[in-house]
């Protein structure tokens, strides 16, 4: 990890940072596996009474999942505008813009689609993230209104986990598939749509200790959405959705009275 950090005045900071990982384990996988089970022991077939020392046994287990390495970016800046007038000397702004890119150590590591062979974006990684938030702080009042966006990320392949039903995919060396049987009817990769969340609150103290908040989560409304991209889409392009998820926005208000 390595960072940067410069100081023009005492109001103000930029940074950036990198960094690289080599992550040799991943999290576990399903697999399945072949091994003489029984080696080294004196046990029976108990139907025809032949030894299974050497008997090989196919069985479903988990693995270690494929080592990768993942290399990042990160830009911020805080400040504080001090040097204005009036009670715009209160306000401030902090931001920042970081970047994720990961790649396989070896075939193994990689997902593939099963229709197309394309290789598929790492799992649960957007290529980037950002954050902004403006303030106000004035010892009194405080308000922060604040903005986080994210790029779409890459969950699984159809039919992510599941353990029956008619979406049939054929192993690969990524062993992301979970349902591999015939007849052959290779699910799509499933996404959750890039997102992006306004937040804001407003906290006043007042004196004899009684302090007030109003604030506001998904002020945009924002909905999240799990669809299949480009991988599934129809004829004319629109993408398939899979779940639309509609949280709506939240406002909460509340007082607290300290003696």
């Amino acid at each position: 990890n390595w960072s940067l950090e410069f100081y023009p005045n005492k109001d103000t900071q930029f940074s950036y940072g990198t960094f690289k990982n080599n992550i040799r384990i991943s999290d576990p996988i399903s697999c399945t596996k072949t091994a003489t089970l029984f080696g080294g022991t004196d046990t029976l077939n108990p139907a025809s009474g032949a030894s299974i020392d050497s008997q090989s046994f196919t069985y479903s287990t988990f693995c270690d999942g494929p080592g990768f390495i993942r290399k990042g970016n990160e830009w911020a800046v805080k400040t504080a505008f001090t040097f204005l007038p009036w009670y715009f000397k209160y306000l401030g702004f902090d931001g920042n813009y970081a970047t994720l890119h990961s790649t396989a150590t070896s075939a193994a590591g990689t997902t593939q689609d099963p229709v197309t062979g394309a290789t598929l974006p790492p799992l649960n990684e957007p290529a980037y993230y950002y954050n902004a938030s403006f303030w106000y702080d004035d010892g009194s009042t405080n308000v922060r209104i604040a903005y986080q966006a994210r790029d779409e990320v890459f969950n699984c392949i159809e039919p992510c986990g599941a353990t029956s039903g008619s979406v049939r995919n054929t192993p690969n060396l990524s062993a992301q598939y979970t349902l591999t049987s015939l007849t052959y009817n290779p699910g799509y990769p499933v996404f959750t749509e890039k997102t992006a969340y306004l937040d804001a609150k407003i906290t006043h103290k007042w004196k004899g200790g009684v302090e007030g908040y109003v604030s506001i989560k998904n002020a945009l409304n924002t909905t999240t959405t799990s669809y299949q991209g480009n991988y599934g889409a129809l004829a004319d392009g629109t993408p398939t959705v899979l779940v639309l998820s509609y949280p709506c926005s939240r406002i909460d208000v509340g007082i607290t009275i300290r003696r």
